[in-house]
């Protein structure tokens, strides 16, 4: 069975308010209509407005944007031949957002929701809050996520008790980092971070130790909370723990220490 929905055309005042909502109903018309379909969710909104303004966004500064699986890799040699970078998938671009919003539980965000299934992260609700997401801050999470996973590693690497929590704990982690810096005073959204965060990538050295005693600081917290919260309770599994919302939001609150805000200071530059 087919089944057809006309839209109405556009006319009148308020022009380009119109054709906003008109790409708005189409887009959950889109979603709704496949819901039963076996298209991922995630390739249904590759095109959309929201979608291609941040493929351009992120075009314009030097990053490829994989709106579809394995774009990267069937292009990344022309890519790269033109001084473009491997820039984040549409699904950890997505997790990224959705963590950062941890105050949007309700919503389906914050950093448990996105562990949980990234999935539900494109229905209607969580994608209609991710994609009021400004080019700038997209940018700025793809980079501090990519700044937290390069020294995390080295972290992990040295810590075994940090090792065991670093995959279970990515999004919170990243989620503290992110509002530790807030608070410490980053304009988050902001063009200036925006070329802060690039200046730091051309200049990585020097900002290595700096990152990496914030990581490592923010990881110790998380990690601490996790102890304390499953001592004694054997059915608390670090995968439970971190995909549960309510233990996460506490996590969070317990972990935003003074320290940490002193150390996303040095960061912030």
């Amino acid at each position: 069975m087919v089944r057809v929905i006309e839209i109405p055309p556009l006319s009148g005042d308020e022009l380009p308010e119109r054709i906003r909502d008109r790409k708005r109903v189409i887009n959950n018309i889109t979603l709704r209509s496949n819901q039963q379909n076996p298209m991922k969710k995630f390739n249904l909104v590759s095109n959309d407005e929201f979608q291609m303004t941040l493929f351009r966004y992120f075009r314009q500064h030097g990053f490829f944007y994989q709106r579809r699986e394995r774009e990267w890799a069937q292009r990344s040699r022309e890519l790269r031949s033109i001084g473009i970078e491997k820039g984040p998938g549409i699904k950890k671009l997505v997790q990224l957002i959705a963590s950062f919003h941890a105050d949007k539980g309700a919503k389906g965000l914050g950093p448990a929701n996105a562990k949980v299934a990234v999935g539900k992260l494109f229905e209607e609700i969580p994608y209609g809050e991710i994609s009021k997401t400004k080019p700038d801050l997209a940018l700025q999470l793809f980079l501090v996520s990519e700044n937290i996973d390069d020294v995390y590693r080295d972290v992990a690497a040295r810590r075994k008790g940090l090792r065991d929590v670093r995959g279970h704990a990515n999004l919170t982690l990243f989620a503290l980092v992110t509002a530790v810096m807030r608070s410490a005073g980053a304009q988050w959204g902001h063009p200036s971070l925006t070329t802060d965060l690039l200046g730091q990538w051309d200049a990585w050295g020097d900002w290595v130790k700096p990152w990496r005693l914030l990581v490592e600081e923010g990881a110790r917290a998380v990690l601490s909370t996790y102890k304390s919260e499953s001592r004694g309770r054997d059915e608390l599994t670090m995968n439970n723990f971190f995909k549960n919302r309510s233990y996460v939001d506490a996590a969070l609150g317990k972990a935003n220490t003074a320290k940490l805000r002193r150390l996303a200071r040095d960061v912030i530059g």
